[in-house]
């Protein structure tokens, strides 16, 4: 319907006079916004009205209208995406720009953002080794999140969303505030979502399908003057008890219920964009970013026969990056030049609780770091 509405059925119901429908822009596939149309290879964009639309639980849900892109749910809270067949460690996630790093074995990247706070989402389909490093053979997910803009005037603007649903039962409450001028913007939003298990087609609840989960985002940026911006932003995100009715590969086939107790993500970035008025050098960008990604898991309800009552694994997944962006314009060509690199540092534990009372911890995976240029 809203495509009918957008190209018109007639002189009765067509747009208005001089109404022009204009084409997508992505910046994640060549670093400087350019129309989808001029983008070789695939590529697929999600807007903020789409999520207004589709009120989705998860990023998922929205990327799933895209061609090509395919939704396989772990739990309503964090649908794992899925490019032309292809996810989890194939495929990149990042959050305006920073890399998020994390286990895959249970999809834990997509719950990590609340719906409501995105702007836009960008896709690219295939592999973009050569731009963003391993990982991106299935593909790239970017993830931009809502901000302020620098304006002629000072002005504020406000928003505030409350929602409740039926299956799942569960309610979202939603707010973000912003103030801006010439020389400075400011950005804060927050949220929280409870939701209890949804119902199946046949009427009976999906075991252990809830979530609850609550974030706060604040974002700045200062105009020194006409060629120097600086920005930061700062990203926390929590959630409890989230249920994962569909559990990952590489999990106990005997363990019943997998739930997340406790999973987070702290993000911390600064930026410093040069833009000088006259030369080839149009813009220059050093993103410097810090995350960090806490994942605690307990698995339980094993058979009666089993030794083991229950597991309880974790980590925290850190991460430290920096981005260097170069944009070149000539009368007939644009040439972007930068590097991108990325520090990622593995720690955890797992302890098995068994049933004569005694525990065992012990390390599923080696404390180990990680590490990327592209």
């Amino acid at each position: 319907l809203l495509g009918c509405g957008a190209l018109g059925w007639g002189e009765e119901t067509g747009p208005t006079a001089g109404t022009q429908i204009l084409d997508e822009v992505i910046v994640t596939a060549r670093g400087t916004a350019t129309l989808v149309s001029q983008t070789p290879g695939g590529v697929g964009v999600a807007t903020a009205a789409d999520i207004r639309e589709v009120q989705p639980m998860s990023i998922g849900d929205v990327t799933e209208r895209i061609p090509g892109i395919s939704l396989s749910a772990d739990a309503p809270w964090g649908g794992d995406v899925v490019i032309r067949g292809l996810g989890r460690n194939q495929v990149v996630m990042l959050v305006d720009d920073c890399r998020v790093n994390t286990a895959t074995d249970i999809n834990a990247q997509f719950g990590l953002v609340n719906p409501y706070d995105i702007e836009r989402i960008e896709v690219l389909k295939g592999p973009v080794s050569s731009l963003y490093g391993s990982g991106s053979m299935g593909g790239v997910v970017n993830v931009i999140t809502r901000d302020a803009a620098f304006t002629d005037s000072p002005e504020t603007h406000a928003t505030l969303i409350n929602g409740v649903s039926r299956n799942p039962d569960g309610f979202t409450t939603y707010g973000s505030a912003s103030y801006s001028d010439q020389r400075a913007k400011l950005f804060v939003s927050a949220g929280r979502r409870n939701y209890e298990d949804y119902e199946a087609g046949d009427g009976e609840d999906v075991h252990n399908s809830q979530f609850d989960d609550w974030h706060i985002t604040l974002k700045g940026a200062y105009r020194w003057d006409d060629v120097h911006t600086s920005s930061f932003q700062y990203r926390h995100y929590e959630g409890h008890e989230v249920g994962i009715p569909g559990k990952g590969l590489a999990l106990p086939a005997a363990a019943e219920t997998v739930t997340y107790p406790q999973t987070g993500m702290d993000l911390l970035s600064l930026s410093h964009t040069i833009r000088p008025a006259d030369g080839a050098l149009t813009e220059s960008q050093v993103t410097v970013f810090w995350q960090l990604i806490d994942r605690r898991v307990r698995i339980e309800d094993f058979p009666a026969t089993m030794p083991v009552l229950r597991i309880e694994p974790e980590a925290d997944h850190e991460t430290y990056g920096v981005r260097w962006h170069n944009v070149f314009e000539t009368a007939d060509h644009t040439l972007n030049v930068g590097a991108d690199a990325w520090n990622w540092a593995y720690s955890g534990e797992r302890v098995q609780f068994l049933r004569n009372g005694r525990q065992i911890t012990d390390l599923p995976l080696a404390d180990c770091a990680a590490h990327g240029i592209a």
